[in-house]
């Protein structure tokens, strides 16, 4: 079997074998494990299998693998890459100019309307509640941009959705005129009951005569309650785009 075996291969069994050959044969007890003589049946059946000629370890390729070049199987790196891309790093600056506009905008129906009935007096404090809210808005966007939440396609859709909306609807004055003057209202009387428990005396700002604080403070309490119900507007587009989502599969 050892001359066939050298015979048939030619050399590149002759390197294949000479790793594993002792000289001997392989039957018989005459000194080659039986695991050898097994190998060496392998590789030799496998040899002629694919017609004479041997592969290099590096061209070997897995039985199991997927056949190369195949465009319809695709790593999982690249699904999850598609599915949840990470934005470009936005700088202080770009920050700094998105929120200061997507604030001063949001801000111009609760601003024409506290100078017309309970800040005419104070425009400053309303100034430097929008200031407060555009600095807040720059360090979140800033600090949470690596966080995995931001990487939600569906997620950065449904902000992306109700900040333009917000935008839109403080650009039709009627529609942001009427809900920034209900959580204009509201936030009135907040004050007025805060107000008067700890300072006393009322906040005055029903006579349209609140101090600086008082205006402060209004502006900073009606900004939390917009956000409040921005964030109710978002949390509902996300849930109508998972929807949409399951629907298509």
């Amino acid at each position: 079997m050892a001359a066939l075996v050298k015979k048939g291969v030619g050399n590149r069994a002759n390197d294949f074998l000479g790793s594993h050959w002792t000289g001997k044969v392989a039957f018989g007890g005459l000194g080659v494990k039986l695991t050898d003589a097994l190998l060496i049946h392998c590789e030799v059946s496998r040899f002629f299998s694919r017609g004479g000629s041997f592969l290099e370890d590096s061209q070997r390729q897995n039985p199991y693998a997927p056949p190369i070049g195949d465009v319809g199987l695709r790593p999982p790196e690249a699904d999850l890459a598609d599915s949840s891309p990470t934005e470009k790093r936005r700088s202080w600056l770009g920050s700094l100019m998105v929120w200061g506009l997507v604030c001063s905008v949001s801000a111009i129906p609760s601003f024409v309307w506290g100078l017309g009935t309970v800040a005419s007096m104070q425009a400053l404090a309303m100034l430097l509640g929008v200031l407060i809210f555009i600095v807040g808005y720059v360090f979140a966007d800033q600090l949470t941009q690596q966080s995995s939440w931001r990487r939600n396609k569906s997620l950065r859709l449904a902000l992306r959705i109700g900040y333009i909306t917000r935008l839109v609807i403080s650009i039709i004055f009627p529609v942001g005129g009427t809900l920034d003057m209900f959580c204009g209202l509201l936030s009135i009387s907040i004050i007025d009951s805060v107000w008067g428990l700890t300072i006393g005396g009322g906040s005055r700002l029903g006579a349209g005569m609140g101090s600086f604080g008082q205006v402060l403070a209004t502006t900073l309490v009606q900004g939390v309650v917009l956000n409040v119900v921005l964030s109710a507007f978002v949390l509902l587009v996300f849930g109508i785009t998972l929807v949409a989502k399951r629907g298509a599969k």
